[in-house]
């Protein structure tokens, strides 16, 4: 019939392009110059690597994709290399990601910064050495941390974690606080440890390998390995399961 012929050649014509309508649009008036199909794939093609960027800074373990690590590639041993120059950086091996995005890493001489290989490191974090990051470790967003600290390899740190390897002196009441001495006596992390989001570690602790901190947790005492604590203050929750040999 007339109305199903008509019906169906509705899904015969060709779909409009919803891509770059004010472009389009210009065309149609005959203002300005004509942008051709080259330059508008140009143009999209820029604005989906600056999204990609954002995204590996953002979740920098895609960068364990084969096709993210070649589009950043040259990016990151520019930005590593710049690092290097700026501050007392080292990087280890050649398949580390740092986020060039409000990355605050401060390594002045005898407080270093060592990266070992495969690190990944996301956007808005503040690093200030002496700090030395094993392999396979992921720093999350926001987290904030001032050496001394050691972080074994393969540990996970949620967003937002802080780790303040100092204490401030306040035993004498009658002396402001800012003038009195910083104590230090280091954080360890070891190996395949999982702290989780907004987890705050205070100086002097030891967290064992094999652990897992507790979301939210403020860690005020040693965890042994193979340990799950969580709270405030954090205490055992639970045992990981060993693995027989």
């Amino acid at each position: 019939s007339s109305s199903s012929s008509s019906s169906s050649m509705l899904f015969l014509h060709k779909r409009p392009s919803y891509r770059y309508p004010a472009l389009i649009q210009r065309k149609k008036k005959g203002v300005g110059k004509t942008i051709t199909q080259t330059k508008a794939r140009e143009l999209e093609g820029s604005t989906y690597d600056e999204q990609k960027r954002k995204r590996l800074n953002h979740m920098p373990w895609l960068y364990d994709v084969e096709k993210h690590k070649t589009f950043a590639k040259q990016w990151q041993k520019e930005w590593q290399q710049k690092l290097m120059e700026l501050e007392t950086i080292e990087f280890i091996g050649e398949d580390t990601f740092i986020a060039d995005v409000n990355m605050n890493v401060f390594a002045e001489r005898g407080r270093a910064i060592i990266f070992n290989n495969h690190c990944r490191i996301a956007a808005n974090v503040y690093l200030h050495g002496p700090i030395e990051v094993g392999e396979n470790v992921s720093i999350n967003q926001h987290c904030h941390m001032e050496g001394p600290i050691r972080i074994g390899a393969d540990t996970r740190i949620g967003p937002s974690t802080s780790i303040f390897a100092f204490n401030h002196n306040f035993d004498d009441s009658e002396t402001p606080i800012r003038l009195q001495k910083v104590k230090k006596e280091g954080v360890r992390i070891g190996e395949n440890v999982w702290i989780g989001a907004n987890v705050s570690i205070v100086d002097g602790v030891t967290i064992g390998a094999h652990s897992v901190v507790g979301i939210a947790s403020v860690v005020t005492k040693n965890i042994p390995d193979n340990e799950v604590w969580a709270g405030n203050p954090c205490k055992k929750i639970g045992e990981r399961k060993r693995q027989e040999k």
